[in-house]
């Protein structure tokens, strides 16, 4: 579907998978008094980037759920397994994520030591990320400047849907092509615009209190064009509310019934993903792992995020296969009560 300019029109929610972002992705627009109020307080929102480069993996984040607010980011090397994170928290609802995201939104967290920054210009088609954290007792400085490009991204994935009465949500993924630098204390990682990717991650959310995902996303370029995905098992979807989709040259294809098997319990256990209709079929080898957990009795938080690479094949609607093996990509799980 054509993507509409507001997420709600008229006060009309509108749900759909669409061709592009939807311009302003405000939800809480179609409800009025303490009905708002209450929604506004339980949205749950966050942009962030998953880097895929060959000599490192690394995710950065900005989320806010209401009763607190946060940024975290880490940086994996690839032969030394060596693994450094920064974040800093903020006070819930203090963020202000922009609704108009792709047409000069700015997203931007600072303390006196953590500096998290991105810029969205539509007029150049761009996107600037800029990363300045100080060496602590977790790790040296991370720094870094890099420039996303419109042009060569992947399609969009843009879903909006219903999941009950109370729950819906609004994401946008997208791999855009990457260049720049980011350097860990003495490493200087250079991304280079043909070969890198950043894939952008965007939420806008109502949950059940008590919820549970686990995900992944990698993406590569290959000889057709970019091949990669996005998949997710979530109890509360249905085939019609699944955000998981496949890239593959020129286009972005719904997945359904996506299962995980890992190989163990074990924190770094090598996991088994695939589609109900057999269109992927990958294994991700985990290198690094960090972690999350806050109980603040109301409402906790205990997240993993696993760095590695995957192998397998995507397979397109039309039957034409894609394999592929040492791709970096990431995997996490969150279990949450908020």
């Amino acid at each position: 579907m054509t993507a509409p300019q507001r997420l709600v029109e008229d006060g009309v929610r509108r749900y759909g998978r669409f061709d592009a972002r939807v311009q302003d992705t405000n939800p809480v627009d179609a409800h009025r008094g303490l009905s708002r109020l209450w929604r506004e307080f339980r949205l749950k929102e966050w942009v962030g980037f998953a880097l895929i480069h060959p000599e490192m993996s690394g995710a950065m984040i900005m989320q806010d759920v209401k009763y607190l607010a946060s940024s975290e980011l880490f940086v994996r090397d690839q032969t030394s397994g060596v693994l450094v994170e920064k974040n800093a928290r903020f006070r819930g609802g203090s963020l202000g994520l922009p609704d108009d995201l792709l047409h000069g939104g700015r997203c931007r967290v600072k303390t006196s030591r953590y500096l998290l920054e991105y810029n969205f210009d539509a007029e150049t088609g761009t996107v600037t990320v800029r990363i300045d954290c100080a060496a602590d007792r977790h790790g040296p400085a991370i720094t870094g400047a890099l420039t996303l490009y419109v042009q060569g991204a992947a399609p969009a994935l843009s879903l909006s849907a219903k999941i009950t009465s109370s729950i819906d949500y609004y994401t946008f993924k997208q791999p855009f092509p990457v260049d720049g630098t980011l350097t860990v204390g003495d490493r200087t990682y250079v991304f280079e615009r043909s070969r890198d990717f950043a894939i952008l991650d965007e939420h806008r959310s109502q949950f059940p209190y008590s919820t549970l995902w686990t995900w992944g996303t990698f993406a590569v370029r290959m000889a057709g064009g970019v091949v990669g995905s996005n998949f997710v098992e979530r109890s509360e979807f249905s085939d019609d509310d699944d955000e998981s989709s496949n890239w593959v040259p020129g286009d972005v294809e719904p997945l359904t019934g996506i299962q995980f098997d890992f190989d163990s319990d074990d924190p770094l256990s090598t996991a088994h993903v695939r589609d109900r209709d057999g269109r992927l079929d990958v294994t991700f080898t985990p290198a690094g792992r960090k972690a999350v957990k806050a109980n603040l009795v109301a409402a906790a938080i205990d997240y993993w995020q696993l760095a590695g690479t995957y192998r397998g094949t995507v397979t397109s609607l039309a039957g034409e296969s894609f394999a592929f093996a040492d791709v970096p990509g990431i995997l996490e799980r969150m279990k949450t009560r908020f």
